[in-house]
């Protein structure tokens, strides 16, 4: 029998928690999209790492103009904690979804609230 060097367990060990972090993520998304757990029920250190989490939660908020906003308010706050790469990623998606609710939810004193709270920086980038 062969045996394996340091290296190649190496390899083998970080190939398994590779293929269990995606499955983590898949089960998570599932949840999200089963309306089972919300955004801010993630905590923000993996909700940051993976955009997914944020775009199923709006597909899943549509339902609700509230929902949106307070998805879109956590989205906000998690910015700030995000890779510059991904910063510009979450801000198109944040424009998308302000003008969503601009059509969709038009009048309501919530969506003129919630854009008065969006940080000039942002803003800029809209």
């Amino acid at each position: 029998m062969k045996d394996i060097t340091n290296n190649e367990y190496q390899d083998v060990l970080i190939n398994r928690l590779s293929f269990e972090k995606e499955l983590f993520v898949e089960f998570i998304l599932n949840l999200i999209l089963q309306d089972k757990i919300t955004l801010n029920e993630i905590p923000q250190n993996l909700r940051i790492k993976n955009r997914t989490f944020y775009l199923s939660a709006l597909r899943i908020s549509r339902n609700s103009c509230n929902s949106i906003i307070k998805d879109l308010k956590l989205i906000l706050y998690d910015i700030e904690y995000m890779a510059p790469s991904d910063k510009e990623k979450i801000i198109t998606v944040l424009f998308d979804e302000l003008q969503y609710l601009e059509i969709n939810c038009s009048g309501d004193k919530q969506i003129d609230d919630f854009k008065k709270s969006i940080p000039k920086e942002i803003l800029q980038r809209l």
